[in-house]
């Protein structure tokens, strides 16, 4: 059921991609992509790793400790949008500095996205407190499938207006679809989480938790920068049109990740759960299981990519076929993340959270380096391929961090080769 949600929701949000791209044009959808990275690292920043920290505490914690887990919630809550706030009031006081790096319809996306910025850090961490009780489909439903309808319904509503659309307009139905997804990710939290036993009851260890927050929240950062490095530099050195362009790229390779990405969601309780009661030979059948599901799956779509990629390309514009090689070296870097396993997720859910921040430190001077390097050149091609390197860099380091700290093999052959330690 899960990967069939994740499954609605990746083509909900490629049909949104194509929608846009088509009523924008390349260059209005480059600013608005442009924009939402930027928000994305933003987002990350705010939220301070405060959804992967609320996973695993709701799925170690005991039915008898949901007095400390409504505690953690209402301090996430609060603290999330009031990181967000911080960060909008910092841009807003630099604004003259940073406008002068951005063209005007990514100047005016960034504008209106003030509001998506709260509204996406209160998701996270609604979503991660339903994830970590094993409600997984109520866990997704908010951000992979309201939020998708609401966006996908306005989108098709402007498109019978038959008037061209800009950033703003893209960004402000995010916004709207964020708000909606927000209110029903409420209602759900509130039923398993039900205010009338918290308030006074609740347990607060704000000390505990801003200890144990540190390392997700270095892995948080270290991960979107360098996950977005490449489409940053890119956007400030080439411009919004081979941001859009390489936008459509991502968004069409990210087909190929919906498997890994659904899997992790899955199994990230499950990892924290098994690996807290010490039952680590049950820990590498799930792992080996998983990773074999995630290959089976990922394979053909990769290849599809490689094969079709510039007729898939077409699909949200003539003009966005030119970065069909820039698809299929993505399409290779998604292909090596889903062959190396869920290694990130089984590293943070068991307690090795430094050794993902070391991993993605690097891989976020490695994406830097490679991007400065070969985006002046090779433009798009050249961002593609520092993407993919790293993607590869950083799961073969983190796959090497599995097997020394839980002597687990996180790869589909993680049952022939695995050495559990004691």
């Amino acid at each position: 059921m899960t990967i069939f949600l994740r499954l609605s929701a990746s083509a909900m949000s490629f049909g949104i991609g194509v929608l846009a791209a088509r009523l924008a044009g390349v260059s209005q959808y480059g600013a608005y992509a442009y924009a939402m990275s930027i928000v994305a690292v933003a987002t990350v920043v705010a939220t301070l790793g405060l959804d992967r920290l609320v996973i695993r505490a709701v799925a170690t914690q005991e039915d008898t400790n949901r007095r400390e887990v409504r505690g953690l919630l209402s301090w996430a809550q609060i603290l999330g949008v009031a990181a967000s706030i911080v960060i909008v009031v910092i841009a807003a006081a630099t604004w003259r500095f940073l406008s002068a790096m951005l063209d005007q319809p990514t100047q005016n996306a960034l504008v209106a996205s003030v509001l998506l910025l709260p509204l996406s850090v209160w998701i996270r961490v609604q979503q991660s407190a339903l994830q970590g009780s094993e409600r997984m489909i109520a866990g997704q439903l908010p951000e992979s499938i309201v939020q998708p309808a609401v966006v996908a319904l306005a989108l098709i509503g402007l498109a019978t207006v038959h008037k061209p659309v800009d950033s703003v307009q893209l960004v402000s139905v995010q916004t709207i679809g964020a708000a909606t997804a927000g209110a029903v990710g409420l209602l759900m939290l509130r039923r398993v989480f039900p205010r009338a036993a918290s308030t006074a009851s609740n347990v607060m260890r704000h000390r505990e938790w801003a200890v144990a927050l540190i390392p997700f929240m270095l892995i948080g950062v270290l991960s979107i920068a360098a996950n977005q490095a490449d489409m940053l530099i890119l956007g400030g050195l080439k411009g919004a049109e081979a941001a859009g362009v390489y936008a459509a790229a991502i968004r069409c390779a990210g087909l190929i990740g919906f498997v890994f990405a659904s899997a992790g969601v899955a199994m990230a309780p499950s990892f924290a759960a098994l690996h807290s009661r010490g039952e680590m030979e049950l820990l590498q059948r799930l792992v080996t299981r998983s990773a074999r599901y995630i290959l089976l799956f990922t394979t053909p779509i990769a290849v599809l990519m490689i094969i079709a990629g510039r007729v898939i390309l077409r699909i949200f514009g003539a003009e966005f076929a030119q970065g069909v090689t820039a698809l299929r070296i993505l399409s290779v870097g998604q292909w090596a993340s889903a062959a190396t396993g869920l290694v990130a997720f089984l590293l943070m859910m068991t307690g090795h959270a430094r050794d993902v921040t070391v991993a993605l430190a690097a891989g976020m001077i490695v994406n830097i380096a490679l991007s400065v390097l070969l985006i002046p050149q090779w433009g798009i091609d050249g961002a593609a391929t520092a993407a993919t390197l790293t993607v590869i860099f950083w799961n073969v380091v983190l796959g090497w961090f599995v097997m020394k700290r839980l002597g687990i093999d996180a790869t589909a052959a993680g049952a022939l080769g695995s050495r559990h330690k004691p």
